[in-house]
């Protein structure tokens, strides 16, 4: 044995540790004779047959575990990945449980929060997260994202400040230095802004978990090339450790529905510091209070929700809508790249329907808890959410009236805008009128 494992050993390392050696091994480095010659069939051959001969990847790999002392590369693998385990933050292990989800219909927002909450001993299931943070109600749209599969991705910390009051949390945003990532940068310079978080940003954000503060943050993931594969850089998530040499942390990814303690971060864009507060709001008022920032939120004339680029409620079914109509195929970066937005459509409606349909649950409770006019008012807006989830089904199905069918066609998507989507922002204006109805009842 010529090699010892790192103090933090990973199972990528060592996959890319195996590849560089049959890289080597291509371009006839002798450097790399030493390892294969642990090889059965290479064991009395000169460098100049190790070079020259087939090598698979597989036969790598073997030779390297032998060079670190194992007897196969499934021993080595076991025994790293056990390292890797035992190396994870105790207290974060949990949210391999919390961070699971479709990639464009869950609200990585509230799931982090919702992870920040049950870490500091105020638990607080998904849905309800959902709810005080007014994420179920309606959607907001970007107006500055150019790629509609993202443009619902924003503003979902909006009622961050409520959230903490309802569920006894304080959110303290970090002063952290500009770093300079900016959307269409160079690989290079990507990589010069990562080393830059590093020496800038990391020892802050060391400093605040070494001192039992819990991290939840914006984004910033490694989108591809990540030990646990592709993740949307604009994911919330929860910062779990910060290395010598890099920064790490938990959050849903991609399309598989995988949380990972140990997800690397290129860049820090809004961190939040997460901690106790002395208490909660009184559970009637915490309702009260949501069912008012869900009519205000749907209207969006109002602050927190009228803001420049970012489009609530109401507001933002208009955008959806002139979108829908005026620009073919739904999403011009895809239809040029390729060939048609259907995706991003899609991502859209899942977004709305299951916000929806946890309004319409959450608005059915209050309503029978209320046994009054009020709860019926209440009522009648779940009723309305209910018809937002029927009217989007046929869209979001295979058939002929789904996006994958309609999207590219321009006269069809004026077509689901007025049959579709204006009947939908009626429903979303009945639900805050019913919603307004029944806080001035009470």
């Amino acid at each position: 044995m010529t090699r010892s494992l790192p103090s933090r050993p990973s199972l990528r390392f060592l996959r890319e540790q195996a590849k560089d050696l049959l890289k080597a091994q291509h371009r006839k480095d002798p450097g790399a004779c030493g390892v294969l010659r642990l090889l059965r069939r290479f064991r009395e051959a000169d460098d100049h047959k190790i070079l020259t001969a087939d090598v698979a990847l597989h036969e790598v790999q073997f030779a390297l575990a032998m060079d670190y002392g194992f007897k196969s590369w499934k021993d080595l693998k076991e025994h790293v990945a056990g390292l890797e385990e035992a190396a994870a933050p105790k207290s974060y292990g949990r949210l391999d449980e919390v961070f699971r989800g479709h990639c464009m219909k869950t609200d990585t927002f509230s799931l982090s929060v919702q992870a920040a909450a049950g870490l500091l001993g105020r638990p607080a299931d998904y849905e309800t997260v959902l709810v005080l943070s007014t994420n179920a109600f309606c959607l907001v749209l970007d107006e500055g994202e150019d790629c509609t599969a993202w443009w619902h991705m924003s503003g979902r910390d909006v009622c961050m400040d409520f959230v903490g009051r309802a569920l006894g949390l304080e959110f303290r945003r970090l002063e952290l230095p500009d770093v300079g990532m900016r959307p269409g940068l160079t690989d290079e310079q990507v990589a010069e802004i990562t080393e830059r978080t590093k020496a800038q940003i990391g020892p802050i954000l060391r400093q605040e978990l070494e001192d039992g503060i819990v991290l939840i943050t914006a984004g910033g993931w490694q989108v591809t090339g990540g030990r646990h594969g592709f993740i949307p850089w604009c994911h919330w998530g929860v910062i779990t450790s910060v290395g010598d040499d890099d920064i790490c942390g938990a959050t849903l990814t991609g399309h598989s529905l995988q949380g990972h303690w140990d997800t690397p971060m290129e860049y820090v864009s809004d961190v939040y510091a997460v901690r106790p507060a002395r208490g909660a709001m009184d559970p009637p008022a915490a309702q009260a209070e949501a069912l008012r920032l869900a009519a205000a939120r749907i209207r969006g004339q109002d602050a927190p929700f009228r803001q420049v680029r970012l489009h609530f409620g109401l507001d933002g079914m208009d955008l959806w809508i002139r979108h829908m109509k005026q620009v073919e195929s739904f999403c011009e970066p895809c239809r040029e790249s390729s060939g048609s937005g259907w995706r991003c459509a899609t991502s859209t409606a899942n977004a709305l329907t299951s916000g929806a349909e946890t309004a319409a649950r959450w608005l059915r409770e209050q309503a029978e808890e209320l046994q009054s006019d009020a709860g019926k008012l209440l009522a009648g807006a779940a009723e309305a959410y209910q018809r937002i989830c029927k009217r989007l089904q046929p869209a979001l199905s295979d058939g002929e009236a789904g996006y994958q069918s309609l999207i590219g066609d321009l006269d069809r998507q004026r077509a689901h805008a007025e049959t579709v989507l204006l009947p939908i922002r009626d429903d979303l204006a009945s639900a805050a009128e019913a919603i307004e109805k029944a806080i001035a009842s009470t």
